[in-house]
């Protein structure tokens, strides 16, 4: 008789939720908090990876639509007092220069980065992660909470530029977006 074996549970270092922004007949953004949904909320690699499984590759995700990964119970707006004074880096691809496949893949090594902590001593900073499809191209964005110096979005754009092998220049700061209404 054959003894079952338990499988080992990978405890994640921080509660991650996964959240969903649909727009309900074109780009709404005046109703943005209406059209955000809480997924899950993830403790362990294992529940993770099921979820993710179930879910819309990037380049999948219709025009309009975004997918966050957020620590804990931060919320993707910029009025969360986690993001409220911090910045978004972000990673263009095109469509027209790419099929999607790209685009998933930095959706795919940016997910792992944030969850096995591979932006160092940064870490604490980076308060999630967002793909955000358009007509013409996909934006990946790193959130990054308020900090003091731009040492911090420095070291993070070093960090995912060495795992995705791309250079990272766009950064937005989300003050500057707020004061534009702008919530994505």
């Amino acid at each position: 008789m054959k003894r079952k074996q338990k499988s080992k549970i990978y405890k994640l270092n921080e509660t991650w939720t996964m959240w969903m922004w649909k727009s309900e007949v074109g780009p709404s953004y005046g109703n943005w908090e209406s059209n955000l949904v809480q997924l899950e909320k993830l403790r362990t690699a294992e529940d993770f990876w099921e979820l993710y499984r179930k879910l819309p590759k990037a380049s999948e995700l219709p025009v309009n639509e975004h997918m966050f990964l957020f620590k804990r119970s931060v919320v993707p707006v910029w009025s969360d007092p986690e993001n409220l004074d911090g910045c978004r880096i972000t990673i263009k691809v095109e469509r027209q220069v790419d099929s999607g496949q790209q685009c998933d893949i930095y959706w795919h090594e940016l997910v792992a980065a944030a969850l096995e902590g591979r932006f160092g001593w940064c870490d604490t900073y980076v308060n999630g992660i967002s793909v955000c499809s358009e007509a013409n191209l996909f934006k990946l964005s790193i959130w990054v909470r308020a900090y003091n110096g731009v040492a911090i979005q420095w070291m993070i754009r070093i960090a995912a530029s060495r795992f995705l092998g791309c250079n990272i220049a766009d950064l937005t700061v989300h003050k500057d977006l707020s004061r534009n209404l702008c919530k994505w």
